[in-house]
């Protein structure tokens, strides 16, 4: 052994290098974390464009039948756009970081 390795204080005895998180698991965790964000963001999109188009019926049951048809309509007309916008926004989280799990370095 030569002199320099052949002590190591309490203090860096302990440290490890920080480890690497595999690409395809980023990439799956990316994934799931797209399903998470294209529900809740249809959800939300949804249940706007819904609230929108029935807040001005008299009727509980025509309200929310109208509501559900603006959805409806809604998302045929923009699917393709809020998809690309979803994928989008889950690629750029995760490729910064930002989703849990996709991270390169585990802390």
């Amino acid at each position: 052994m030569n002199g320099e390795n052949a002590y190591q204080s309490p203090e860096t005895a302990s440290v490890r290098p920080p480890r690497r998180r595999h690409l395809l698991v980023r990439i799956g965790l990316g994934c799931l974390w797209f399903l998470v964000i294209w529900f809740v963001s249809n959800a939300i999109i949804g249940g706007f464009v819904g609230a929108m188009a029935g807040a001005n019926v008299d009727s509980p049951e025509l309200a929310a039948q109208a509501g559900f048809n603006a959805s409806v309509a809604f998302f045929d007309q923009y699917r393709m756009p809020v998809l690309a916008t979803q994928i989008c926004g889950t690629i750029l989280l995760g490729w910064f970081g930002i989703l849990p799990g996709t991270r390169e370095m585990i802390k």
